[in-house]
């Protein structure tokens, strides 16, 4: 939740920070699987972060997170080309 927080505060600013995290913490999805260690967890934990450097202008070490997210998961394979796309644009 933090990270989200901290994308929405550099985004646009202290009310969509809040309402981004508070949405996330009211997930139902989110609120079960967090009490779990699962990987779905760590998987979103990484693209979060992923993002997070992406927007921040950190290439190598937003390949480095998506890379992980991938080897928790391969359904994260699909967020690398929205990051290429991401990038590109």
């Amino acid at each position: 939740m933090l990270l989200v927080f901290r994308i929405g505060l550099e985004t646009r600013g202290p009310g969509s920070a809040f309402v981004g995290a508070f949405l996330l913490a009211a997930n139902p999805f989110f609120a079960t699987y967090a009490w779990f260690v699962r990987m779905e967890v760590r998987l979103c934990f990484m693209l979060v972060l992923s993002l997070a450097l992406l927007h921040r202008g950190r290439f190598p070490l937003a390949g480095l997170a998506i890379a992980t997210a991938v080897m928790l998961k391969e359904i994260a394979l699909a967020f690398w080309l929205v990051a290429l796309l991401y990038v590109l644009v």
